[in-house]
């Protein structure tokens, strides 16, 4: 008979205990966790790839950009580079205070300086606006105005909040006018406890709109602009480039805000429908916009019965008048005199987002060139023998240039660098500039004109080992009004005697910004003037400098910082790349 089995007798099977289940929880924790860990460090990897992707792209686009403009340089018009160095804690005190601003840029200490230079210059080219007129002003064959010739502006703009205000049926476009206290600039604060500071204006009405807060975003945010305004006057109505006047004024009258005529006041500033960046072109000619510069100069600095002058010639002259009739107006009509002669105005107003669906809106992005960058720099420079006049080629007897009695000359040798030191950059110095020079490192090798040269006239020069500093020579140091740097350096107060190149505010023992501007005017080749006196037997030949010769600069050197949209680079990248300017650097004669 067989034995059933009993209970005892099935297999028995274990279970986990308690440790092993801890055991193989913490195990299964630990690799869970370098897994998240590889994965979120792969992301970081690839979030940082895409981000620099993003600036490397938009780089290449800027600088794309910069050298065709400058590929098609005019020699027509001004040229101006304005170099402004804003400290990181500037919103605290710019326009009136605002002391709990936050800083510019939070991951860079508030005594640091960031760039927000400027470069203005003509060029040739086909540019049409970018502004909607309506379909009836497309002209007989179609196609957008355009005009061969613009002035074309690089640098930051400014933004502005709750810009169009719905009420009903009734809609209002505002455009910032500035502060009571000063311009809209990219760095300005606005103290929320005493209300909007910012004045604003209706458009297209132009009347006065309601304030609105004028504070700006972080340095990380600030819209790196290429604002073009096209010359175009189609002998119609100056504020029309053609008849449809459904959407406002099409264009300004002048580059420059106007009094009752395209001829500007004694004191011209940025024309507002401009700065706004409501129109992109202006009403005139080349030849009305050096007129409303220079209307009614003429040469002072002398005569003689053995030396005639030309007449009716814009000119640079060592006295008042200089920064008052010339340098003065084309400041103040390019970036503003609105805080005595530390012009910082004049900055166009661009958006990363139009405020509305209309098209009247639409153009306010146009100008966008780069959504985020926190910095930007220009620096010039000469080469050798720029202004250099000459019979033949360089090697060439120099023309001599004679005083006015016609009793002295000199070498019309032009620029004449260090044989020994790398081109010279000319600007912004680093570090903290002063009036004696910096107070800080010059780590990028940049000076002031008048900083190398002083008022540097003719030496004595050793054509094999060089002089012992950059030095100018006429025409470029003038031997009648001694002036030299002077010419190209300075700012817009005529109450000083000699213009300073660099220029600070509030003050030089609280420097909030540091302003250096370089401004070249109408006449870049035209050093001397060749006059015969017939009245002498045989008749007398004499070269005297012209004291309005500017030369170009030879090259530019752009350095930006750029940002992604996501802030994921923290302090951005930087970019450099000099721009060579087909130019020549003396002229026979």
């Amino acid at each position: 008979m067989e034995r059933r089995p009993s209970p005892t007798d099935r297999p028995t099977s274990r279970a986990f205990t308690l440790t092993e289940i801890l055991v193989a929880v913490v195990v299964l924790v630990v690799v869970i966790a370098a897994t998240a860990q590889i994965f979120g460090t792969a992301g970081k990897v690839a979030g940082l790839g895409q981000a620099n992707q993003a600036v490397l792209q938009e780089s290449s686009v800027v600088e794309r950009m910069i050298r065709q403009d400058l590929e098609a340089l005019a020699n027509e018009g001004y040229f101006m580079v304005q170099c402004v160095a804003v400290r990181n804690d500037a919103a605290r005190f710019w326009p009136s205070g605002d002391p709990n601003a936050p800083l510019l840029d939070s991951n860079r200490p508030a005594t640091e300086y960031l760039r927000a230079d400027r470069i203005v210059f003509f060029r040739h080219g086909q540019e049409e606006t970018t502004r909607f007129i309506g379909s009836r002003d497309q002209g007989a064959f179609g196609g957008l105005p355009a005009a061969t010739l613009s002035r074309v502006t690089y640098g930051h703009g400014v933004q502005m909040e709750d810009s169009v205000i719905q009420s009903g049926s009734s809609v209002q476009r505002l455009d910032p006018l500035g502060f009571d206290s000063g311009p809209l600039t990219p760095w300005a604060g606005d103290n929320p406890l005493d209300g909007p500071d910012l004045n604003t204006a209706i458009w297209p009405a132009g009347t006065a709109g309601p304030r609105r807060s004028g504070r700006q975003p972080e340095a990380r945010d600030w819209i790196l602009a290429r604002s073009a305004v096209l010359l175009a006057n189609d002998g119609g109505s100056r504020d029309h480039l053609a008849t449809d006047n459904s959407y406002g004024p099409s264009s300004t009258v002048g580059l420059f805000q106007q009094s009752n005529a395209w001829q500007p006041v004694n004191a011209p500033f940025p024309a507002y429908d401009l700065m706004a960046s409501r129109v992109d072109a202006a009403s005139s000619t080349i030849d009305e916009v050096e007129r409303s510069v220079c209307n009614g100069i003429i040469p002072v600095n002398g005569s003689s019965s053995s030396v005639f002058y030309e007449t009716n010639l814009p000119f640079w002259s060592s006295t008042a008048a200089w920064n008052q009739q010339v340098r003065g107006r084309l400041i103040g009509g390019t970036f503003g005199p609105f805080v005595g002669q530390v012009a910082v105005g004049g900055y166009p107003r661009v958006e990363k987002v139009a405020p509305s669906m209309d098209r009247q809106d639409q153009m306010l992005v146009a100008p966008m060139l780069a959504g985020n960058c926190s910095s930007f720099t220009v620096d010039w420079t000469w080469d050798r023998w720029v202004g250099h006049e000459h019979t033949g080629d360089h090697d060439s007897p120099d023309v001599q240039v004679w005083n006015a009695a016609g009793t002295q000359a000199w070498q019309a040798s032009g620029y004449i660098p260090n044989f020994a030191e790398p081109r010279v950059w000319y600007g912004l110095p680093d570090g903290l500039p002063g009036q004696g020079g910096n107070a800080g490192p010059n780590e990028r090798g940049v000076y002031s004109l008048s900083e190398r040269v002083g008022s540097a006239g003719p030496a004595p020069f050793n054509f094999l080992t060089g002089p012992a500093q950059p030095t100018l020579y006429p025409p470029l140091w003038d031997p009648i009004t001694g002036i030299g740097a002077q010419r190209i350096e300075g700012g817009m107060n005529n109450a000083l005697p000699v213009p300073q190149p660099i220029l600070a505010w509030p003050s030089t023992a609280n420097p909030v910004l540091w302003v250096y501007t370089a401004t070249f005017g109408f006449n870049h080749e035209e050093g001397v003037s060749v006059v015969t006196n017939t009245a002498t037997d045989p008749p007398t030949v004499r070269a005297t400098s012209r004291t309005d010769v500017t030369p170009l600069p030879s090259a530019l050197r752009f350095t930006a910082v750029l940002h992604d949209p996501e802030k994921k680079l923290e302090r951005g990248r930087s970019f450099q790349f000099v721009v060579e300017l087909t130019r020549a650097g003396g002229r026979e004669r």
